[in-house]
């Protein structure tokens, strides 16, 4: 079994626009057909 190391650090302000990006695709996907894609 191959096991993977991760590190895990604070985000910084440079992260924002990936974080957003993140949170936006991640809560289109969870709520697929539930909520019209206009909200």
């Amino acid at each position: 079994m191959v096991t993977e190391a991760y590190t895990v650090r604070r985000a910084r302000s440079t992260d924002a626009a990936a974080i957003a990006a993140v949170h936006v695709t991640s809560w289109r996907e969870a709520y697929a057909g539930r909520i019209p894609d206009e909200v």
